[in-house]
């Protein structure tokens, strides 16, 4: 324990020197560290704070499971708490609560209604309830237990045009129309492709839903869902990563393994071509199907400094790791956020393929084993605000001196 101490005094002191010397970016890694073996240290809290501009939103005294949903207005963010299983609603500035409402199963997805007053919950045991995001009352509670039978929940969309809700589930997807007024549901289950997550495409004409072994993108016409699709993206080793779109819906990020690369969507559905004549197939040497579609590829080594990069080849940071497990892109299209691995922040700047913000917030200790979780969450709230749900903490990176 002496040692311990020791050493974060040591740290504390190095980071203090660091701080006076101006070089922010040493000393924020070592409050850091100092933060990581004493969570509790106040001083190193303090000033990560200052120097990062970090603002705490809300700190939770238990877990908050890795669950982000940002109202479209970015003004609410609904997070899930723990051990109960309760959902917790935010004011994005302030960080006041809002409405806090407790469930007996665990929450596996969240999606708000088009005017942020309503947000459906689905939970464990295959309910869906709708709930007033003022008072945190149910005004719907809708069983879904023979829909969702010998089956899981793949996500879950409320549409804006049309009052439905559109649920995933690993070989259909649930229809649930008028979900406020006269229910009604319906099950399509001509997807050939297994789903294990979707995404709707900002002007809901197309619908992007990850398969076994690829990306695949289908039309949404007449309120139906095509049941073939017209493009895709897939790896070789048939692996599939994250993706989004972008707000304007423009481009389609992909991550695969340690790449992400941005889709030209709008290019790809102006091509009458490709609608009429594509050819499901790939050559060995193509990380993508419609890889003329490309027209970026991030590789994800980048995102560490050139020191770093040497000492990743040499074999001297084992714990690094490269690959994303979360992505977010600002309003404006122009800047990518990605959270690598649970320890570290790059923002990359697409016009110009660069990493222009990078943060190591977890760095291999000697005498400490490495966490298995640290920042869970990134999203946009602004083109300067990023957004972090940690373990226990939501917090507001402001990037407006950088950006």
């Amino acid at each position: 324990m002496n040692t311990e101490k020791a050493q974060i005094n040591e740290m504390l002191t190095q980071a203090q020197m660091h701080e006076k010397s101006g070089n922010v970016e040493k000393a924020a890694s070592l409050y850091m560290q100092v933060i990581y073996m004493d969570p509790k240290n106040k001083e190193a809290l303090d000033k990560l704070l200052k120097l990062k501009k970090l603002k705490i939103l809300k700190s939770f005294c238990k877990p908050i499971d890795d669950l982000l949903a940002l109202s479209h207005s970015k003004q609410r963010a609904a997070v899930i708490i723990e051990n109960p299983h309760t959902l917790t609603v935010l004011n994005t500035k302030t960080g006041s609560e809002i409405i806090k409402q407790a469930f007996s199963s665990k929450i596996l997805s969240l999606s708000w209604s088009p005017d942020d007053n309503h947000i459906a919950v689905l939970t464990s045991n295959n309910m869906l309830y709708l709930l007033n995001t003022s008072t945190g009352q149910a005004v719907r509670k809708i069983n879904l237990s023979k829909e969702l039978e010998h089956t899981r929940a793949a996500g879950m969309h409320w549409f804006r045009k049309d009052p439905k809700i559109l649920i995933g589930t690993e070989c259909a997807l649930i229809t649930v129309k008028n979900p406020l007024r006269n229910i009604k549901i319906s099950i399509n289950n001509e997807i050939e492709h297994l789903i294990s997550s979707f995404e709707v495409h900002p002007s809901e004409n197309y619908i992007a839903v990850s398969g076994r072994d690829g990306i695949y993108i289908h039309q949404i016409k007449n309120n139906k869902i095509s049941k073939n699709f017209f493009a895709c993206f897939m790896d070789p080793e048939y692996e599939v990563g994250s993706y989004l779109w972008s707000e304007d819906g423009s481009l389609l990020i992909i991550s695969h393994r340690s790449e992400i690369a941005v889709a030209d969507f709008k290019n790809l559905v102006e091509n009458k071509k490709m609608w009429s004549s594509y050819v499901r197939s790939f050559k060995s040497d193509e990380f993508f199907f419609n890889k003329q579609f490309i027209k970026q590829r991030l590789d994800t080594f980048y995102h560490l400094t050139p020191q770093e990069q040497q000492d990743a080849v040499d074999g001297l940071l084992p714990n690094i790791n490269v690959l994303p497990v979360d992505m977010s892109i600002s309003p404006n299209n122009k800047y990518l956020a990605v959270l690598y691995n649970t320890s570290s922040i790059a923002v990359w700047n697409l016009p110009k393929c660069q990493v222009v913000y990078r943060w190591r917030f977890k760095k291999p200790l000697k005498d400490k084993p490495e966490m298995d979780e640290f920042l869970q969450k990134i999203a946009w709230l602004s083109n300067n605000q990023l957004l972090l749900l940690w373990i226990t903490d939501l917090t507001v990176l402001d990037l407006s001196n950088i950006l």
